[in-house]
């Protein structure tokens, strides 16, 4: 699937672009995920990529910012309280 359309209310396209093969892996190298009814448009681009390599745990830090409210979601992104 090179891109993918969902219509009707709160919808978005999705295209995957620039792919790139190794071997029997097809990968792209961007992402353009697009909602215009509220109007947001995210690419991402890969410069690199390796494939089952381990992360470098140091991009994940999660601490926030100073003075910045921390709140805990559910998978629907709804508000639960701390554990």
């Amino acid at each position: 699937v090179l891109k993918s359309t969902i219509s009707g209310l709160n919808t978005y396209d999705v295209e995957f672009a620039d792919i790139e093969t190794t071997g029997a892996i097809a990968l792209p190298r961007k992402v353009i995920l697009n909602a215009p009814q509220v109007k947001t448009r995210v690419e991402l681009t890969w410069k690199s990529i390796t494939i089952n390599e381990a992360p470098d745990l140091t991009m994940f830090d999660m601490t926030p910012l100073e003075n910045v409210p921390v709140v805990d979601v559910d998978a629907e992104g709804r508000a639960v309280a701390p554990q």
